[in-house]
């Protein structure tokens, strides 16, 4: 190994404290993953990033110390230092759970604790009552889930988005989950949503619009990584942009060098103790199917959305909180709905009190108080009896709830022959059937809208060819390694080539240009780091001649 790191730091800090703590030297062994895992075409977003640490723990400091244990159960920071560029590689929060104790008193006394990072946080953060929009955008979306989150990532980098959707958030239930409405954003776009370790001091969250991964064909370019910094003269610098320039480093106060290369990974650059794998036709398909859901939406919001079924006693000074109601298709044909619109309830027109469940007592509306709380898909009421005598409502008595109904009553499917549009139209292995590339575009509704992409996207899709599933490499192995390490990350594109007597990847004389879409590493006690690569073709710069 040619490259040594200036230095490889772990630091814990509870999350009240401000200091970080350096852990490293109990440190024993730490492996991680970020970005997303899959090289499938639709898999747009990111698993959510975790690092696994194994600990010294002989002391007990980690289980029983009143300093080291709470330390172990809030943040993590891993930061590498090569060439005098201090690097966040992971920052993630203390996963519940995840703490195993080793606890032998003959044997090696470890802990083990998994942490996770924001993305992986934020995927399974439950949302409720998000807002029904409508003519909006992927980064406006995003923006609106994240009002909803408690907790903010350290850095946002957004395109802006290339569709403007008819409507958004008119799917589904109101109680969803921040990775599922990413996850129907991203697919609609054509575009990524992760979280990506590119700045000096923590997280991005990235959001790319349908055209930023376009390379080759004129357009897009390769990222360019710093070279280090013996390499150039040192003649020009350059501020920072987030993403493929590393400048301004904050924790030591200069100045990263402009003078920046692409990258190109060639077989003699692959770890083959590690995981490298190279498949045959695995992304090979014959057709592509898109599926938009398109809406219809009542004309004014006088529509009966839902209507309280069963009878409710309210006791006097009694207030019934958590009430919720499904918005129902009126005359049956899509079931469960959602609404805009939603008119606030109007005492004798939506709702109604008497002092009997039949509604044949005395009329108590004037008792009954109504605070309405709309989502997209369901009500939730907070009910007050302010009188001196026991209230009924709903059921015989009238309870209503009144606005637009949302819906969508059939998918529009639309399925294409890639051999009639792609590059490579000779005939189809018939062994091979019919294999079907599928776009499930949630808050699309015209195919027309999205027919350009169908038709180019997937234009080498047809083409029997071999793809990467996972590419190996050891970081200190030299200068190029070590700078793919430090300055790449999810998102970095680059060019690779394999070219032996097992594997010709992408063809003979050619270059496959690739983006990362996620990565694994392991750090070893000596100083070395070992990184997988999880390689997303691109598909609009694919050479190759199998």
């Amino acid at each position: 190994m040619t490259e040594q790191f200036d230095s490889i730091k772990f630091y814990m800090k509870t999350y009240s404290q401000a200091a970080w703590t350096d852990v490293t030297d109990r440190v024993i062994s730490a492996r991680g993953k970020v970005g997303i895992s899959s090289t499938d075409f639709m898999a747009r977003v990111a698993d959510g990033g975790r690092m696994t640490v194994t600990l010294k723990n002989h002391d007990g400091y980690f289980t029983q110390h009143i300093t080291g244990t709470p330390l172990s159960e809030g943040m993590i920071k891993f930061v590498c230092t090569w060439d005098g560029a201090e690097r966040v590689k992971f920052l993630g929060y203390y996963e519940p759970g995840t703490k195993r104790i080793e606890a032998d008193p003959l044997g090696t006394r470890t802990c083990e604790i998994t942490y996770r990072d924001w993305m992986a946080w934020a995927l399974e953060y439950r949302l409720d009552f998000l807002d029904y929009k409508t003519n909006y955008r992927i980064d406006q979306a995003v923006r609106d889930i994240l009002n909803k989150l408690p907790m903010q990532p350290q850095h946002i980098n957004m395109d802006t988005g290339y569709y403007t959707f008819p409507d958004v958030f008119d799917i589904g239930s109101s109680e969803t989950s921040a990775g599922g409405e990413f996850s129907k954003l991203a697919n609609s776009e054509f575009g990524y949503i992760y979280q990506r370790f590119a700045h000096p001091d923590g997280g991005i969250l990235r959001v790319e619009s349908r055209t930023s991964r376009r390379i080759g064909f004129g357009t897009g370019q390769l990222s360019k990584l710093p070279v280090y910094s013996g390499d150039h003269d040192g003649s020009s610098l350059l501020l920072e942009d987030g993403v493929s320039h590393l400048l301004l480093e904050d924790g030591v106060s200069r100045l990263l060098l402009e003078h920046n290369e692409a990258i190109t990974i060639y077989d003699f650059d692959l770890d083959t103790t590690g995981r490298n794998e190279f498949v045959k036709d695995q992304h090979y398909y014959s057709y592509v199917k898109v599926v938009v859901r398109p809406r219809t939406v009542d004309a004014t919001n006088n529509t009966v959305l839902w209507t309280m079924e069963s009878s409710l006693l309210i006791k006097p000074g009694e207030t019934k909180t958590g009430i919720r109601g499904r918005y129902r298709d009126p005359v049956g044909g899509a079931s469960y709905i959602n609404g805009v619109d939603m008119q606030t309830p109007v005492a004798g027109t939506d709702y109604a009190a008497n002092s009997a469940p039949d509604g044949s007592g005395t009329n108590l509306t004037s008792n009954l108080a109504v605070v309405a709380n709309f989502g997209r898909s369901e009500v939730e009421l907070t009910l007050s009896n302010t009188g001196g005598t026991n209230l009924y409502t709903g059921g015989d008595v009238l309870f209503r709830v009144r606005g637009r109904g949302v819906y969508i009553y059939d998918e529009l499917r639309i399925v294409r022959d890639i051999g009639k549009i792609g590059w490579y139209t000779s005939p189809l292995n018939p062994f091979a059937g019919r294999r079907t590339l599928e776009f499930d575009l949630h808050y699309q509704t015209d195919p027309n809208q999205v027919s350009d992409f169908t038709d180019q996207e997937p234009y080498w899709k047809n083409y029997p060819r071999v793809t990467a599933n996972a590419i190996t490499f050891v970081a200190n192995k030299d200068k190029k390694l070590m700078r793919l390490w430090m300055y790449g990350d999810v998102g970095t594109s680059f060019s690779g080539g394999i070219y032996n007597t097992l594997i010709l990847w992408p063809g003979s004389g050619s270059l496959q240009y690739v983006h990362i879409n996620g990565y694994e590493f392991e750090v070893f006690g000596d100083g070395i780091i070992r990184v997988t690569i999880i390689p997303f073709e691109n598909s609009r710069a694919i050479r190759t001649n199998i």
